[in-house]
């Protein structure tokens, strides 16, 4: 089967997402192939065909692809251009999927979505703009299975006909859907930016994975409203009652929509978590997926057919593709059907895709299509044909909101050959002798005639090597650290925190590499391990811009650094270490240093003077926060109340409560400062310019 830069294309397209984010579903189907639509442009008149062939060929000389720069041109040759997307076909398969949501949801579109039409545009830079507006609902009408409905059931049973009609207003929904895709970016390289942006009346923007938290939080304040009309409409003596059965029936349509998050939560924890995956071909990727699916419970709403040939040419797909090309490509220059698509993501093998933080990236092989002419090119320039196959790598970058992306195709031919080389070398013979006899008629005479002949000999040896024309490339799969660190005490004046909670950072890299064993490409993993230590810092923060006054527990996790980089580990989560920030005096934990901080370091004093006992036995603050005199908060409190540190240098921010010295001084010292910060003339003066002029 012929192959090219296209097919590559689709397979990247196709799938990768097929794998990972159930592709080609109705979700996405809207920008999918509009995309496609517009990605294969409409030629000007005298234009050529456009054909999987023409678009992916690579000349036999070439090993690098220029679709990008194929598709540029194609881009400037049809001009700016604009239209409309038809929504229904879409709106159909939402409705189908939704099942007994499905009237509510029809209803829904077809009155906030489908009036308001989508478009899509292509810039004179090339540009491809697609746009859709969501108006703001009222979120009534008797429909099953909604908030509304819900609530008119409600009145209808308990004698509260004006819950037929809430007033929804407050939840604010409407907005516009923006998605740009940066092809002006082909002239320079094979990567096209992409982003998302659904932006609010209000003038707020979210990215795409902010969207599911964001309906999950609007229902909940759907079902408050509900609940205060309910309280306001129904007698006093049945409101609990139709209240609780409102909620219950609330919580479905929320969990419904937890459920969704989840699923989406669940696809990008996976490249968080990185991991590395091959297959032999795209049939056993989809079944992977299928699996996935099952074992999550998803296969209620989704499950995949088992070849992209069905997928792409499954009445859904194929008749959108169908009409987003009849829309878009009016002079029918795009000779690419689905089946062509779908054909040419099944025949890719040898598939590996990888997902780390913030990308997946995803490659395979395909048979060369011009192997003929590149085989006569190798001769031609005297060398042995050995073999030729295409590899594709697509990758796809993304921040956390999935706002911003991109994608990058790169298409390239792997070329294998031998080398042949020539030598010629001449060596001298042994001595010939001749014995030569000649006759006359008069006279016999015999002549003997010895002759030296020196013979020139020529040998040729031939030796071969093998030479792939290609780069091979390494790529890192996943980057995380180990680290070994400890808790620390700070006050809410410092400046900064301390390195020393740190003990141990070891960073991982673990990678991917390209490598050719007999004369076929193939994938190895490797992992390399570095220690970072002493590059790790903690960014910008530190406990005086940490501390928030009225905090319960003290606690903070601070995010650690290394070389301008949140470091996070193995799965994905920022590496963060625990810092308890208080006020300098506050014994008694409640963010003040005062009176009753002073009484109790007496308190404490005399405790362990009067009767001999230990800091072990005796509690030092009356906190609710400490269990017992060795909690780690009675520790923290010490570390507070210690103002004048009188155990000789300066304690270490890491000492036990023992170590510590809590006297008469100290709550001296501390009643000093209370004075102080309750006067009117230091109420220009902050906390910690005062604790200089108490204790120098």
């Amino acid at each position: 089967m012929k192959n090219s830069l296209f097919k590559r294309a689709v397979a990247v397209a196709a799938s990768l997402p097929l794998a990972l984010t159930q592709c080609l579903t109705y979700a996405n189907a809207v920008t999918s192939d509009a995309v496609q639509g517009t990605a294969k442009i409409v030629q000007a008149e005298g234009a050529e065909d456009i054909t999987i062939e023409s678009i992916l060929k690579i000349e036999k000389d070439k090993t690098v692809s220029e679709w990008n720069s194929t598709v540029s041109a194609a881009l400037t040759e049809a001009g700016a251009k604009s239209g409309s997307i038809d929504l229904t076909p879409y709106v159909n398969k939402l409705v189908e999927k939704a099942k007994s949501y499905g009237p509510a949801l029809k209803a829904a579109l077809d009155k906030y979505v489908v009036p308001n039409g989508a478009t899509y545009e292509i810039k004179d830079n090339h540009d491809i703009i697609l746009k859709a507006k969501l108006s703001q609902p009222d979120f009534n009408g008797n429909y099953k299975n909604t908030f509304g409905g819900l609530l008119a059931d409600i009145g209808k049973k308990y004698g509260a006909p004006s819950l037929d009609y809430v007033d929804f207003s407050a939840v604010k929904v409407a907005g516009d859907l923006t998605i740009t895709i940066k092809a002006s970016q082909l002239d320079a390289g094979t990567e096209v930016p992409v982003t998302f942006e659904y932006k609010t009346e209000s003038g707020k923007t979210y990215g795409l994975a902010e969207i599911p938290a964001i309906v999950e939080a609007k229902a909940k304040q759907l079902k408050a409203i509900g609940d205060a009309a309910i309280d306001k409409q129904v007698p006093a003596d049945k409101a609990a009652e139709a209240k609780a059965e409102f909620d219950e029936n609330a919580d479905k349509i929320i969990n419904k929509i937890i459920e969704a998050e989840k699923y989406f939560q669940d696809v990008l924890n996976r490249f968080k978590k990185g991991e590395v995956n091959t297959a032999d071909n795209a049939a056993e990727v989809i079944a992977r997926a299928n699996s996935k699916l099952a074992k999550k419970g998803y296969d209620k709403y989704i499950k995949l057919a088992d070849t992209a040939t069905k997928i792409a040419t499954s009445d859904f797909v194929s008749n959108a593709y169908a009409k987003a090309l009849a829309d878009i490509d009016t002079k029918g220059r795009v000779k690419i059907t689905a089946e062509q698509i779908g054909a040419a993501v099944d025949s890719v093998t040898d598939i590996m895709y990888q997902l780390s933080p913030g990308q997946g990236i995803f490659s395979g092989h395909l048979p060369d299509a011009e192997q003929a002419e590149v085989k006569a090119w190798v001769e031609e320039q005297g060398n042995v044909f050995v073999d030729s196959f295409k590899k594709i790598t697509a990758k796809v970058t993304f921040d956390d909101k999935l706002a911003n992306g991109a994608v990058d195709l790169q298409i390239e031919r792997v070329l294998v050959t031998e080398t042949t080389s020539t030598t010629t070398s001449t060596t001298t013979s042994t001595t010939t002798s001749t014995d030569t006899t000649t006759t006359t008629t008069s006279t016999d005479t015999t002549t003997s005639t010895t002759t030296d002949t020196t013979t020139t000999s020529t040998s040729t040896s031939t030796s071969t090597s093998t030479t792939t024309l290609p780069t091979l490339t390494t790529s890192v799969v996943k980057s995380y650290v180990e680290v070994k660190s400890v808790s620390a005490f700070y006050l809410n004046t410092e400046d900064e925190f301390d390195k020393d909670q740190i003990t141990e950072v070891i960073e991982h890299t673990v990678y991917v590499e390209d490598v050719v064993k007999n004369d076929k490409l193939d994938i190895i993993e490797g992992e390399t391990v570095k220690d970072i230590t002493a590059d790790v810092n903690f960014g910008s923060a530190t406990p005086s811009n940490t501390y928030k006054k009225g905090t319960e527990k003290f606690e903070y996790q601070i995010p650690v650094y290394a070389n301008g980089t949140a470091l996070k580990d193995a799965d994905g989560e920022p590496v963060v270490v625990t810092a308890y920030i208080g006020v300098k005096g506050d014994v008694s934990l409640d963010s003040e240093a005062n009176a009753v901080d002073a009484s109790q370091a007496l308190h404490y004093y005399a405790e362990l003077s009067s009767n001999g006992q230990t800091p072990k036995d005796v509690q030092l603050s009356s906190s609710s926060l400490v269990a017992s005199p060795e909690d780690m908060y009675d520790a923290f409190a010490a570390f507070l109340g210690d103002v004048c540190q009188l155990s000789g240098e300066k304690v270490s921010r890491f000492a036990t409560k023992s170590e510590r010295v809590i006297n008469a001084v100290d709550a001296s010292d501390i009643l000093a400062y209370y004075a102080r910060r309750s006067s009117e003339d230091y109420a220009s003066k902050s906390d910690k310019e005062i604790w200089e002029e108490v204790r120098p």
